[in-house]
């Protein structure tokens, strides 16, 4: 929850982890979807090895601001990349689910590749890395019905893409993200998030957005 909430709020996380895997088995077992870890999967549809990445990023980002040693960005790509999808295992699984996990496993990927181009690496949502990535989310999340499983485990990725998102795409997120319960509920982390995408898409009309933008989005919405 640390690495996340300083994601959607643009703060430094609470606590500096050890990200050093101790052994190729360790980092194999971390992703694997059966193995033991961090099992965060099941709570926010974020597969496990990619936590670890996002709280690279946020470290980096704490450490260096947005100027990143290249190498190191290329480096996260590589990490990002090898989140690709796997093989889910587990009895009961209906195709239905089945395609919601994949679908909510990309997403957090893609998700990922935002964070790091327009938190880490400064560009705006008009970089044309940025709007690649913005392309390839839509289309999968096009691919599935809207539906509470798996739009439940995607509200943190739609705030990230949404982020990215100057075109009609905003209103397509902004009905998916309305679909969720948590969403239309006042108090809940969900609610305050699609409000602080409606902040920033409000502030930010006729203009590229930048992950600045959300800081005082966050402390209009929720003061802090």
């Amino acid at each position: 929850m640390d690495v996340l909430q300083s994601i959607v709020t643009r703060r430094p996380m609470f606590l500096r982890y050890d990200l050093n895997f101790s052994s190729p088995q360790v980092e194999d077992l971390l992703s694997s979807d059966d193995g033991p870890g961090f099992r965060i999967m099941w709570m926010y549809g974020i597969p496990d090895r990619l936590i670890v990445t996002f709280a690279r990023m946020n470290m980096f980002l704490e450490d260096f601001g947005v100027c990143v040693d290249p190498n190191v960005v290329q480096a996260i790509e590589k990490e990002i990349e090898g989140c690709g999808r796997i093989a889910w295992s587990g009895d009961g699984n209906t195709s239905t689910r089945m395609l919601g996990k994949i679908t909510a496993h990309e997403c957090w990927r893609l998700a990922a590749y935002v964070y790091l181009y327009m938190g880490l690496c400064g560009a705006n949502s008009y970089d044309p890395r940025v709007v690649g990535v913005q392309k390839a989310f839509m289309r999968v999340l096009g691919g599935v019905k809207p539906t509470r499983y798996p739009d439940s485990f995607m509200v943190i990725p739609m705030f990230i893409l949404g982020m990215a998102t100057n075109t009609k795409d905003q209103h397509v997120l902004l009905a998916r993200l309305g679909g969720v319960t948590e969403c239309s509920r006042p108090g809940t982390m969900a609610n305050d998030i699609m409000r602080m995408l409606i902040s920033v898409w409000v502030h930010a009309e006729g203009r590229p957005i930048s992950w600045s933008d959300l800081r005082p989005a966050c402390l209009r919405v929720v003061g802090m």
